[in-house]
């Protein structure tokens, strides 16, 4: 079992998406009555993000564990690549080597996309969902780009803690995939909790100015500025496919760089099996865990 960073054992929905998020959703909903100026708000977030890294690195820790403590499962914290449909070089930070193995199962998952905006990437105000989790300080006011699920949960969450929240979406529909009635009472539940949401936007830059991000958004009303504490970029993530060398096993990916699989799961290289968020499916824990049932299955021939 080769992972490439220690933080991650247990996967996405663990570390850095539904537990840690759904943590924060129910602390924030029992602050928001009980805090009242802006400086006692940011004083009980800072609580709640070390207790929350405290149950997360449990979590962590057991999964870890279930793993290792195993005398079958040689654990190893490192990158791994592919050199030939049945060897992988491994860099674990100290030394490279070569494992050869019969059988490969991908579950890299997925990453943040961080698209193309002028002054977006290595901005030090500007954060992805995973970063985002590891903010220590509340900002007073946070734009959110993207106005998916993503960047919907981030909203309410830090409007309840206290934060001043913008989204900033391009097209000019609120969730423009959901069913517009339902699309239209989350629209309304987020205003009443006073958010500000605006849509039919294209972000053209984001600025440092003074110890803030400024954002710089063209839409039907001209040019607009957002200052902000914090951006997060909400739009989006791709299977994590970009280091593997995936053309050296001869295993084939679609245009959004997900691996192509057939019904069992198993890629265009017989025995390359891939799982979970990394094929470019719906990126839902119980889906993965469903891989896994679909390729169990195969792997032992029942």
């Amino acid at each position: 079992m080769v992972e490439k960073s220690p933080k991650m054992y247990g996967g996405t929905c663990i570390n850095v998406a539904c537990l840690p998020t759904k943590y924060l959703v129910h602390s924030a909903q029992k602050l928001a009555s009980s805090c009242r100026s802006f400086e006692e708000k940011a004083a009980a977030y800072k609580d709640v993000m070390i207790q929350k890294d405290s149950l997360i690195a449990k979590l962590n820790k057991a999964n870890y564990n279930n793993l290792a403590e195993n005398e079958n499962i040689t654990v190893i914290d490192g990158k791994a690549r592919f050199l030939s449909p049945h060897e992988i070089e491994v860099d674990n930070g100290s030394e490279v080597f070569t494992v050869e193995a019969g059988q490969f199962f991908i579950n890299t998952g997925a990453v943040p996309v961080v698209p193309p905006i002028k002054g977006l990437k290595d901005n030090p105000y500007v954060y992805v969902s995973e970063t985002m989790l590891q903010l220590k300080e509340l900002p007073k006011h946070l734009v959110i780009i993207g106005g998916g699920y993503i960047g919907i949960e981030f909203s309410s969450i830090y409007r309840q803690f206290g934060s001043e929240v913008t989204i900033l979406q391009d097209s000019d529909r609120f969730l423009a995939r959901e069913d517009e009635e339902m699309a239209d009472a989350v629209r309304e539940q987020l205003t009443k909790q006073g958010i500000q949401i605006v849509t039919g936007v294209k972000i053209e830059a984001v600025e440092q100015e003074a110890g803030q991000a400024k954002v710089l958004v063209t839409g039907k009303d001209g040019q607009q500025i957002f200052m902000a504490d914090a951006v997060l970029a909400a739009t989006g993530r791709r299977p994590a496919t970009d280091e593997l060398n995936l053309e050296a096993a001869g295993v084939k990916t679609n245009e959004r760089g997900g691996i192509i699989t057939d019904e069992h799961r198993m890629t265009s290289t017989p025995d390359i099996y891939a799982m979970g968020d990394v094929v470019g499916g719906l990126q839902f824990t119980y889906i993965s865990l469903d891989d896994y049932r679909i390729v169990r299955s195969k792997v032992l021939g029942d």
